[in-house]
């Protein structure tokens, strides 16, 4: 059998033209500097990164590269987004070269504002992501190597502590507060040594009560309680749990530019049969990359079985 040997780089134009066929070439200005068009269907959702609607990128993003064909955020917002994850993760060359699916989750979390669909999962002040992402990132999954939690994203100046994550962000029991307060920072904290009951008086600092249900219909009959204002409200669905204060912490898996909003997990499985990503964030790539990808494969078998 004779092979035809044809360049890594045949391959990967013709993988590139696959993947970004939707992609809009910038027509109406000079070279690679100038911004994507952007299709007029799009212009209602305004990105929270990229603050501006969501559009082919005119560089591939290198870290969140699951979103070829359209992103929500900008090849200089995906290099910060990267060094956020890393830093989180620096344990040392043995442990940065194991790979895991919590591993993978947490990288899909930490690309959530590149989604295209990021602004179509906000409500009420809330990001959403579906439990089938969020609880593969436990704290615990994450102990055999541990975790550098950050004083603050950015400013290496003011420290980081070393820590086992699931001794910090803890699975707290029903009726506990969410967050620990801290009279130094004037702040409540998503991690803490000791679970703590909610008490009527933690509504001056706005701390809220948790909720080990999964549902909101669930909580708001067995988790209420008092804020600040004397208004009723209901704890968040799985808020007792270690994973979903670990993602709601900024200084940990909080999606990066995502700050503003607080992160809800709405309990959705697409396993069962549910098309989840029309709720909430999955971290799966779009239709377009996958079905790209997939005749780029089936391509390069053909071409080889011919040779």
């Amino acid at each position: 059998m004779r092979f035809i040997q044809l360049p890594v780089g045949v391959f990967a134009i013709l993988c590139g033209y696959l993947t970004n066929a939707k992609q809009v070439p910038s027509d109406t200005c000079c070279g690679t500097g100038c911004a994507s068009k952007v299709e007029e269907s799009n212009t209602t959702l305004v990105c929270a990164a990229s603050l501006r609607p969501k559009a082919p990128p005119t560089h591939a993003l290198k870290f969140c590269h699951i979103f070829p064909d359209e992103s929500c955020c900008l090849p200089a917002q995906d290099a910060e987004i990267e060094e956020h994850y890393f830093n989180l993760l620096d344990a040392g060359d043995i442990c940065a070269k194991e790979s895991s699916m919590a591993k993978d989750a947490l990288k899909k979390i930490f690309c959530a504002s590149c989604s295209p669909k990021q602004p179509e999962y906000v409500e009420d002040g809330k990001f959403k992501i579906c439990s089938s992402l969020a609880t593969r990132v436990k704290p615990t999954c994450f102990d055999d190597c541990g975790m550098v939690r950050v004083a603050e994203r950015g400013a290496p100046c003011n420290g980081d502590d070393v820590l086992v994550p699931s001794k910090y962000w803890k699975s707290c029991g029903a009726g506990d507060a969410v967050q620990w307060w801290d009279d130094e920072a004037g702040a409540g904290m998503w991690g803490g040594d000791e679970c703590t009951p909610w008490e009527a008086s933690m509504a001056a600092n706005n701390v809220p009560m948790c909720c080990d249900y999964t549902t909101k219909e669930e909580c708001s009959q067995k988790a209420m309680y008092t804020d600040s204002d004397g208004a009723n409200q209901t704890a968040q669905p799985y808020s007792c749990t270690g994973f979903y204060k670990f993602i709601n912490d900024d200084t940990a898996a909080k999606p990066p530019f995502l700050d503003d909003y607080e992160i809800e997990i709405v309990e959705c499985d697409p396993s069962d049969g549910t098309e989840c990503a029309n709720i909430c964030y999955t971290g799966a790539a779009s239709r377009i990359a996958a079905s790209g990808w997939v005749l780029c494969v089936s391509l390069i078998a053909a071409i080889m079985a011919m040779c």
